[in-house]
């Protein structure tokens, strides 16, 4: 099993609640990876904790409907709206935008709509009288509403005026959900779908009886006419859904259902009639209860349930992984915004912005001891080992598993450093840089846990100080150590299994080696503490240049592509040398070019040539062709004080952090215009001026 792999499929994955995605091949691994999200509530200024629904409009707003009003959020602030801006209820129940940008409003009081030139002071105005209405649908010639208090659905036309009503039987129970087709309108109950067809007559089609129920919770249809059904026993997609209906047409969708996903692929129907179902379950018979789902322009599709998310897009089907965000949440909308981001409205805390790229978190409940980490590495097989303090912790399929070795008891201080403190060597051997010497425990890894060492380095064998700081194997199989004593700087060879010590005779500066790192052509390079870089030729350190760093305490060196050589300094940003032995030529980056910090913790390059710059205030990304430098931080769910960082070796980068491990698979950049500006207010001095939206002038 490729563990790299592994790690890569964490950040789209199966819930410990959904253990089997019925219909797909194969179940996705179970995991609790922490996505980048962030919650908006009643103090981000969303108007009400439980989100009915959500849309975005074809001006670029989000739209959430709530049970104590309407909010609109345009990417930056929330803007509310209640029974003072025309709402005839706070409890908003679903929002519909129709083919001129009007939005209309299903309230518990009634009808509503915002047209694109409403006045500013009361943009809402009520449509009909003071009744319930729970759910709309675009129509042709308007919109459908269903008015639950006289048991009918009107289709309203865009001046206000009912153009037809159908009747709704109150035995079908409630009405969830409408959709316009072909043929009719089809209705989802309590108790299956029905067809309303114009002149009232209707036929009724089962989807998935479960005791005593068939529960339609959302339809949708997609841009090929394809109708999506919400249901408790999963998703289904039905291709020309007039066929379903008519005499004798009873039997369950379920049971002349096709799985939606085959041999990995997702598969839609194309013929008249034709059942695709997605099915997602704990155990055999129990509904997954999906809430509700979403089709996008291009025809992707979003759902969620209580507790997951489903996409179906690129040719597949993902179960999104979301446990420790969305714990108690209860899921109740789903949409999309400009950027590619998700928005989910919940039932009692809010709603939830999750980034499709973005920082992934790996703690304790993935197997880790701690999430205070000190380092991130791999052996030369590519296996991901993370250190945390003496413990050591390797990835083994979707889990990390954690060995504690031993300590002799001449070891009393485990050490206080960080990034290069442990290694496997070439041999399996594990090297660990203790305050009392350095440590080689036998391997494998198997057998370490409880293991004490087989050898303690110290000043006694040849090491150049007691207190070990740094470790690093060379190509060579030698092993370097960073010292603080009479020298600093050790190496024991393998062929020989001596300890050669490196002092001013051979170049060595006063200060302690803070990082090690090679280059493509095997040119030792070596970073300390204030007296900047140095690199090895021969058996002498001497400087790699004019313009590297000499008076700067040194982070992190890190190996880039191209022959870059990358080091992060405490005080003055990064520099960067490229070039060959002997011609290197440097550049240098600081809060002036665009850095959040000049104290960098650590550096590595993406597969794509960019640069992740750790600082204590997040993450920068630099793009070196260009020059730019874009701060990814928070917004991304980058944690600060990231201590060491490395390339995964399939795309994604991985981060120590004192949050746990984590991950960041930079996805596409978007393509999509941004959302044009639009002023909703002006202030004149200490005049507030309210301002159309559709009059106002898009920037």
């Amino acid at each position: 099993m490729n563990r790299r792999r592994n790690l890569r499929g964490r950040t789209l994955s199966a819930l410990p609640l959904l253990a089997t995605l019925v219909a797909t091949a194969p179940a996705a691994p179970l995991g609790a990876a922490s996505l980048p999200a962030r919650r908006f509530s009643l103090a981000e200024g969303l108007a009400g904790t439980h989100v009915n629904h959500l849309v975005r409009d074809s001006r670029g707003f989000l739209w959430f409907a709530t049970s104590d009003g309407l909010s609109r959020f345009d990417g930056a602030s929330f803007r509310n709206y209640g029974t003072a801006e025309g709402l005839p209820a706070s409890d908003v129940l679903h929002v519909q935008e129709d083919d001129e940008g009007t939005l209309w409003f299903a309230t518990a009081g009634g009808l509503a709509r915002m047209r694109r030139d409403a006045p500013p002071g009361r943009p809402i105005e009520r449509v009909g009288g003071e009744r319930l209405v729970s759910t709309l649908a675009r129509g042709r010639g308007g919109i459908w509403a269903v008015d639950a208090t006289a048991n009918v659905v009107r289709l309203i036309d865009r001046r206000g005026l009912e153009r037809r009503s159908l009747p709704v039987d109150p035995a079908w129970q409630s009405v969830s959900a409408i959709a316009e087709i072909p043929e009719g309108l089809v209705v989802g109950t309590g108790f299956g779908l029905r067809l309303l067809l114009p002149d009232g007559t209707s036929f009724h089609r089962s989807v998935r009886p479960h005791r005593g129920g068939d529960e339609v919770h959302a339809l949708n249809v997609d841009p090929s006419g394809r109708l999506v059904v919400s249901h408790g026993f999963g998703l289904f997609v039905v291709a020309g859904p007039g066929r379903l209906f008519g005499p004798g047409q009873d039997a369950p969708l379920d049971s002349i259902a096709a799985p939606l996903v085959q041999n990995g692929r997702l598969t839609l129907g194309q013929g008249e009639g034709e059942v695709r179902v997605l099915t997602a379950r704990t155990t055999p018979g129990e509904p997954t209860f999906l809430e509700t789902a979403t089709v996008l322009p291009d025809g992707r599709i979003l759902a969620v349930s209580r507790t997951a998310v489903l996409l179906l897009e690129k040719g597949e089907a993902r179960i999104l992984g979301l446990s420790r965000e969305i714990e108690g949440a209860s899921l109740s909308a789903i949409a999309e915004d400009t950027s590619g981001n998700l928005w989910l409205g919940t039932t009692v805390n809010g709603a939830l912005r999750i980034l499709r790229s973005g920082f992934v978190t790996f703690g304790r409940e993935d197997g880790l001891p701690s999430t205070t980490l000190t380092s991130v590495f791999r052996d030369r097989e590519g296996t991901l080992f993370v250190t945390a303090g003496l413990s050591v912790s390797r990835l083994e399929g979707d889990r990390f598993r954690t060995a504690l070795p031993g300590l002799p008891a001449s070891v009393k201080e485990i050490g206080w450093g960080s990034r290069q403190v442990a290694l496997f060597d070439r041999q399996g051997s594990y090297w660990f840089a203790t305050g009392d010497g350095l440590l080689r425990f036998d391997g494998p890894f198997e057998n370490l846990d409880g293991r004490l060492p087989g050898n303690v380095f110290t000043e006694a064998n040849g090491l150049c100080g007691r207190e070990v700081f740094r470790v690093f194997e060379d190509r060579r199989g030698d092993i370097w150590a960073s010292t603080f004593g009479p020298c600093n700087l050790s190496r024991w060879e393998r062929r020989t299994g001596r300890i050669h010590r490196y002092t001013a005779a051979n170049g060595t500066p006063p200060s302690t080696v803070t990082a090690f790192a090679e280059d493509g052509e095997g040119t030792l390079w070596l970073g300390t503490y204030g007296d900047g870089v140095f690199v090895l030729e021969g058996d002498r350190l001497v400087r790699p240049g004019t313009g590297a760093p000499e008076r700067a305490v040194i982070t992190a060196i890190a190996r880039g592509g191209d022959g870059r050589i990358l080091v992060g300094s405490s005080s003055f940003g990064l520099f960067v040398a490229t070039g060959r032995r002997n011609a290197w030529r440097w550049r240098h980056l600081t809060v002036r070019d665009g850095l959040s910090s000049d104290k960098v913790l650590t550096v590595v390059e993406a597969g794509d040539g960019r640069l992740y710059v750790g600082t204590p205030k997040g993450v920068d990304r630099v793009d070196l062709v260009s020059g730019s430098v874009r701060p990814m931080s928070y917004e991304n769910g980058f944690p600060g004080d990231a201590v060491a960082s490395i390339a995964d070796g399939e795309g994604c980068l991985l981060f120590a952090t004192r949050f746990g491990l984590g991950r960041y698979c930079a996805g596409p950049e978007s393509t999509s215009p941004p959302a044009p500006v639009r002023f909703s207010e002006v202030h004149v001095g200490s005049r507030s001026v309210p301002v159309s939206l559709g009059s106002a002038r898009a920037c």
